[in-house]
């Protein structure tokens, strides 16, 4: 007896058992393996960065910044998403078209059972037939169009634009915060190079310094124990020069990797004149709070960014509210069968159709209910966004004042000890000071002298952030801000243009209108030495007035006190007051409260002299707390702005 014949049923089990059994198969692999094949790979790819295709000479800012704009490795990962968006919004438009759908089929029956047939008088009829051929051959070509739809995928199309856009604004934020990556270390390299030329000078000295007092040493007119502390010196000085070293190649390495350069690309930077630069920074007095606050919440990208967020939500809701309405269908076809007991193989059909899932309505209403009350949470974001935009302005103003109310103390600092050490030369060389004294003055002028040097790199990262903070793209921070500032407060519209071009593009801010701030180009000293030297540059002064001489109606201190507050914690008539009331403060150990930084100054008031005591120069949010701090301990205060004091 012959064997059966497999059913058809047992060949589908059998091919879908092989498809499962090869899909989990394929979820195993050697990951030893893989993450070699993939380390190759991305060795490959930062092999193949350009390193030698920096131009011969040394690297101002500006080329700098551009490199990095072009070449970093963040941002080309935006380019890709920007490029996936792309064609994402492409996708989404072609959903829109209705569905034309073609269909072939080939259909092979297998011998039918035969059965007896009886009629209704009980006589038999034969075997039974069937009304279909055991072979045939059909074709179908319909265009169907949904109308629901269509108004959704019209919906899903608006909202891929707006996630592109989206992406634009996003790399815009990215943009921002490499350039102030950029900035903080391009300036501290070249700080610490100009900081590491004058260290090696002082040292020099201090060697020649040293071998006069060894000599003295050997004949006895000078002891031991002050050529023990000139080696320790020298070994402090050492020191000190190595932590600039240190400085300086992570400088250079931060630049290299935000420039999306090999590692071991040489970098030579330009050495530009600093004074020159701080020159052209604007004094914060003549930055209007307003105007910058009216450039922020008409260009700051997270305020578009949201916006478009916002519509989104809007878009969500529309296509919540459309999913409770029938769908209604238009279709039209052409078929063929070959069935040779058809009249007609051929023929044409054209209907409609309209469907509804009653039980799906009361899920749809209640998403459609959560869909409207994110609408509403995202005019409450909108609204959060706005608040936190004009507070990162404010934040932005002070804190750039703050830090040129620093750099200005720590010039003027570092001028005074050139001074001392230049009074303390004069003085040994006519026996009045000794080696070891005139060391000491070196050190100290060193010290202060990488103190006002940070303040630097502090003054120009706080200048950039200052311009991300209203959202001016990178490409303009060589403007003038009170120009900018100015120009848009009179109307001229800034127009943020979100990633376009090759790969998605480099977003910038372009600006309407026939005139635009200018850039300037950061000056470039022709000496070594950029900042070592006692000389004041004149028209410093005419952007930071100093606070040890009068140069000007303007004070370091009413700068930063245009933005910052007074604790006022009392004014008394008798002398003794004051220390007494700085010695209950003393005994508090309240953070940022140091009675050393108390002033005390005369006041009079109906034609009597008060002694008023005031702490000085504090953010509001901070003088409120300290002062309520000091009237739960029992003392009486209150807060009054610095520029009114």
């Amino acid at each position: 007896m012959s064997s059966p014949r497999p059913r058809p049923l047992f060949f589908c089990l059998a091919l879908a058992g092989l498809v499962m059994a090869t899909g989990c198969s394929s979820l195993q692999f050697d990951r030893a393996a893989q993450r070699e094949a993939n380390l190759a790979k991305d060795l490959e790819q930062l092999a193949s960065l350009r390193g030698d295709a920096l131009p011969a000479h040394p690297l101002a800012f500006e080329e700098v910044l551009d490199i990095a704009l072009r070449n970093n490795l963040e941002l080309r990962v935006t380019e890709y998403e920007l490029e996936i968006a792309s064609r994402e919004r492409v996708a989404a438009k072609l959903d829109m078209l209705p569905e034309l759908r073609a269909e072939a089929g080939v259909l092979r029956r297998s011998d039918p059972e035969v059965k007896s047939a009886v009629g209704a008088d009980g006589t038999s009829l034969g075997t039974s037939s069937i009304s279909e051929p055991r072979n045939s051959r059909t074709a179908d070509l319909s265009l169907t169009w949904n109308v629901l739809d269509f108004m959704t995928a019209s919906i899903r199309s608006n909202q891929a634009d707006m996630q592109q856009a989206q992406l634009g604004y996003r790399r815009e934020k990215i943009r921002q915060r490499i350039a102030l990556d950029v900035i903080t270390a391009y300036w501290r390299a070249a700080a610490a190079e100009d900081a590491l030329e004058y260290s090696y000078n002082v040292k020099r000295q201090m060697e020649r310094q040293y071998e006069r007092l060894s000599a003295s040493m050997r004949n006895g007119s000078v002891s031991l124990l002050a050529g023990k502390e000139a080696q320790l010196k020298l070994i402090e000085l050492s020191i000190a020069i190595q932590k600039l070293h240190g400085n300086l190649s992570t400088a250079r390495l931060e630049l290299v990797q935000l420039m999306g350069l090999k590692q071991s690309t040489e970098l030579r930077l330009q050495r530009p004149d600093l004074r020159a630069v701080i020159n052209m920074l604007p004094k914060p007095a003549e930055l209007d709070i307003k105007k910058l606050e009216f450039v922020a919440l008409r260009n700051h990208p997270v305020l578009f960014e949201n916006d478009l967020q916002a519509l989104m939500l809007q878009e969500d809701a529309r296509a919540a509210m459309l999913s409770l309405f029938p769908g209604v269908s238009l279709f039209a076809g052409r078929h063929y069968d070959d069935n040779a007991l058809l009249q007609t193989n051929t023929w044409n059909a054209i209907g409609a159709e309209l469907s509804w899932n009653l039980f799906a309505l009361p899920a749809k209403f209640k998403r459609m209910e959560a869909r409207e009350l994110a609408v509403e949470r995202g005019e409450a974001d909108r609204v959060l966004v706005t608040a936190s935009v004009i507070t990162q302005v404010h934040l932005g103003l002070l804190d750039y004042a703050i830090k040129a109310d620093r750099f200005l103390l720590m010039d003027d600092s570092y001028k005074i000890t050139q001074d001392i050490e230049g009074m303390t030369e004069v003085l040994r060389t006519a026996g009045q000071a000794t080696d070891m004294q005139h060391t000491q003055r070196l050190l100290e002028n060193l010290a202060t002298k990488l103190r006002r040097d940070e303040a630097v790199v502090e003054l120009f990262t706080a200048y950039a952030k200052l311009f991300a903070s209203v959202g001016v793209a990178p490409d303009m921070w060589q403007s003038n801000l009170v120009e900018l500032g100015d120009m848009l407060y009179q109307g001229q519209a800034v127009t943020p243009t979100p990633g376009e071009g090759e790969a998605g593009g480099a977003a910038a801010a372009g600006y309407a209108g026939a005139h635009t701030p200018t850039a300037v180009a950061i000056p470039i000293h022709p000496e070594p030495m950029v900042l070592a030297s006692a000389a004041v540059t004149p028209t410093l002064t005419e952007s930071f007035p100093s606070t040890t001489e009068g140069r000007g109606s303007l004070s370091a201190h009413q700068v930063a006190g245009a933005h910052l507050w007074d604790i006022q914690v009392g004014a008394f008539v008798q002398p003794g007051a004051p220390d007494s009331i700085l010695a209950q403060v003393r005994g508090l150990s309240l953070r940022m409260l140091d009675s050393r930084d108390a002033t005390v100054r005369p006041v009079t008031d109906r034609g009597r002299t008060l002694q008023r005591v005031r702490f000085r120069h504090l953010p509001e949010a901070e003088a409120r707390r300290l002062c309520g701090d000091l009237k739960a301990r029992g003392l009486d205060c209150w807060v009054a702005p610095s520029l009114r004091s």
